[in-house]
């Protein structure tokens, strides 16, 4: 007798190999499957019918069957024009193959790490459901805070997906091309940090978009911070132009405008270099070196006799360094009181304290260094020590100025937490925990910039020893030392599709093997992160950033999405 062979009416999806070079599994896709697509970035439940078990996979490359002969299909099509394919041809053309990366396994425990691989020819796909998609999302707002809902491909789900907050003493990189959802994170990730006081933090804010209303590049009302309910207790902007915000009642909306104001003696002598934004020599280095701890330097320099630096105590405040001449030194024998100017002094000694000089009047004329010797940094500390955030607004500076300020303020906070780590218990109570985000993270922290001892290279390299988190946020990851590139903790990327900028972050990051081809064709909004110890990647799309968000408690939303998931638990298990 001849076995009957029945045609399966379900689309038979199979795992039919492995690719070794890569990794991935390989799998082909029936013709009749035509509901879900098979897309980038889409989960799939593997079903190894011979040991019965359940893996998590994720489709990471798609390709045809096989090469077409173009010349054969067309043949096909002029022979039979109302039925182009016989039914052999049709399942030959029409399957899909797929590169499947396995993520877990289905357990009663939720899903957990591979140990063994699933059977090839013997597994089964069918597209994940509801039920599989809360155990990949696995919400738990007691370790974390929710950012979006759950990506699979195209599809998406209303289930949350938590962020752990694993900001304080790490270092997070948010990267992604312009318009594709970094400033719509960010202000999610605020949202969390208003109602969360147990460190302080400063939203390094470039085009002044974060604090008040904002029109996009659609012309559509983007709202503000300021709407939040708490704003008023914990919200702060510190700004060069508080009279830009004059009239606009945003004093009222926030706890408080802080003009931006700086002293000199904020800036430490021996981070001239980073704040001037520009090389010193050897001698000026050597020079600030040696006086550095002379109280109110910068000012001794700056002073001035009609028009001209005052030299006239120089031979005494810099005796380790003026090297008189000779008429200087006539000048001094005769007279204890002499007053010495720049002719008393050898050029090679005079020369680089003058370039110094050159250095600080041009950070003097700024309008953000205070005349009085008044500044804004002891307010700023006091401010992050209760945990509030505060908005830098940087918007109608010049590039130099927005360099300057961020360091001054980085510097002051770092310099403060370095002092005080290694004391006492009395004095590490003085430590205060915040983190720093950048924005446009490469002008700071790219190979020319990111120099030994500078700021936010400290921050990277050992921030986490003094309590201070760094969030980067740049289109251009390529554009940041390799070196400091890999030092990050957390990783979120939305679209990236310059192949520098793709290379450089898969190298930093080797979790996102697998994760290319859905981050370089994600859609707005659309992001990739990994966070955790262990790694946990997840697809996401971040929540949209809407008047109701703004003025909604980041708390009283996640209880009523996670009251809402609950009861569609509940329904899914009496339909079952």
């Amino acid at each position: 007798m001849v076995k009957r062979i029945e045609d399966n009416l379900n689309p038979v999806n199979v795992i039919i190999g492995k690719d070794k070079q890569k990794g991935f599994y390989i799998a082909k896709f029936d013709s009749k499957q035509v509901l879900p697509r098979v897309t980038m970035g889409s989960t799939w439940l593997a079903h190894d019918k011979r040991y019965k078990r359940k893996f998590l996979v994720r489709v990471v490359d798609i390709n045809y069957n096989d090469n077409y002969d173009l010349k054969q299909i067309l043949s096909m099509v002029d022979e039979n024009p109302e039925q182009p394919f016989d039914k052999r041809s049709l399942e030959y053309y029409c399957a899909e193959l797929a590169w499947l990366r396995l993520e877990g396994e289905f357990t009663d425990q939720g899903i957990e790490s591979v140990a063994d691989q699933p059977t090839v020819l013997q597994t089964f796909l069918v597209p994940t459901d509801k039920n599989h998609d809360l155990l990949i999302a696995a919400p738990d707002i007691s370790k974390g805070f929710m950012i979006g809902v759950l990506r699979g491909g195209a599809k998406r789900e209303d289930i949350p997906v938590t962020l752990e907050d694993r900001f304080r003493g790490f270092k997070t990189l948010i990267s992604g091309t312009s318009g594709y959802g970094k400033s719509t994170l960010m202000r999610n990730i605020a949202r969390h940090w208003l109602e969360n006081l147990k460190y302080g933090k400063v939203i390094d804010d470039l085009k002044g978009e974060y604090i008040a209303d904002i029109t996009n590049e659609s012309g559509e009302t983007v709202s503000g911070l300021c709407h939040h309910p708490l704003a008023d207790k914990n919200l702060y902007l510190l700004t060069a132009h508080p009279e830009k915000y004059e009239g606009l009642g945003l004093e009222n909306d926030i706890s408080k405008v802080i003009p931006l104001k700086f002293s000199l003696d904020d800036i430490p002598p021996e981070n001239l270099e980073d704040v001037a934004g520009r090389d010193l020599t050897q001698p000026q280095k050597t020079f600030l070196d040696m006086y550095q701890d002379r109280p109110g330097l910068f000012r001794t320099l700056l002073r001035e006799t009609d028009g001209s630096p005052d030299t006239s105590d120089w031979h005494q405040i810099f005796k380790g360094w003026i090297v008189l001449s000779k008429k200087g030194e006539k000048g001094v024998e005769k007279d204890a009181n002499y007053e010495t100017d720049p002719s008393d002094f050898l050029p090679s000694s005079y020369t680089p304290i003058h370039g110094v000089i050159k250095q600080l009047r041009r950070l003097a004329s700024r309008p953000y260094i205070s005349k009085d010797n008044t500044s804004c940094l002891p307010m700023l500390k006091e401010l992050l020590k209760k945990g509030a955030t505060i908005i830098l607004d940087k918007s109608a500076l010049t590039d130099g100025d927005k360099t300057t300020i961020s360091t001054v303020i980085a510097n002051d906070l770092y310099n403060h937490n370095e002092k005080f780590s290694s004391g006492n218990k009395t004095e590490q109570a003085k430590v205060i925990p915040f983190v720093y985000i950048v924005e446009e993270a490469h002008l700071l922290l790219s190979k020319d910039k990111a120099k030994e001892d500078s700021v936010f290279v400290n921050f990277a390299k050992t921030g986490r020893s003094f309590q201070i988190g760094l969030v980067a946020v740049t289109q251009r990851p390529s554009s940041i030392d390799t070196n400091i590139l890999s030092q990050f903790d957390n990783y979120i990327t939305f679209r990236l599709t310059n192949k520098n900028d793709t290379e450089d972050l898969f190298n930093a990051k080797t979790d996102f093997q697998g994760y290319e081809g859905d981050i370089r064709t994600m859609g707005r909004g659309a992001a990739v992160i990994a966070f955790g110890e262990p790694t946990k990647i997840q697809s996401i799309q971040v929540f949209e950033w809407t008047q109701e968000r703004a003025q909604t408690l980041l708390s009283i939303e996640q209880t009523q999405l996670m009251k809402n998931m609950h009861v569609d638990d509940e329904d899914i298990a009496r339909n079952d």
